[in-house]
């Protein structure tokens, strides 16, 4: 019978604390410890970058070229990368950044451009936007409350 399930339990003495260790170690002491943080091979950072690199490559002709561009597909490529990254970035041996240097200034030169071609891009909807406001607006009025109406 488990000790739960048995009826008599309140008769039964509590163990000793030989035999239950709980209440001296820590919460979780029967879960093995994490091992230590390896490494991470500078080629992995350097495959993560290049992905990235497509994914804004992609992003920015669609853009440039009026295509229709999958926005969320993009979206969650650009974020696994950036998760990707943040989580190999914890582990780089020392002096990684020199060796990385080149893969990063690639990427931050073509996020800049893609920055750049969204910024546009999303300039050029709101002003489309404004003008399917305004044209709307003017079409259901009959121009009573208008500020230069004349009876």
């Amino acid at each position: 019978m488990t000790r739960e399930a048995d009826p008599t339990r309140h008769l039964q003495p509590a163990p000793f604390p030989e035999e239950s260790l709980g209440e001296y170690l820590p919460v979780n002491a029967g879960r093995p410890r994490a091992a230590a943080p390896q490494m991470v091979d500078i080629s992995a950072v350097e495959s993560a970058l290049a992905r990235l690199e497509t994914t804004l490559d992609e992003e920015t002709a669609g853009l440039k070229a009026r295509a229709a561009v999958d926005l969320e597909e993009i979206n969650r490529r650009k974020s696994r990368s950036l998760l990707e990254l943040t989580r190999l970035s914890r582990n780089l041996p020392a002096g990684a950044e020199i060796d990385l240097r080149d893969a990063v200034d690639r990427v931050r030169t073509k996020l800049r451009d893609n920055q750049r071609t969204v910024d546009l891009h999303v300039s050029a909807v709101r002003e489309i936007a404004d003008m399917m406001a305004t044209a709307l607006s003017e079409a259901e009025s009959d121009g009573t409350y208008a500020l230069g109406a004349r009876k």
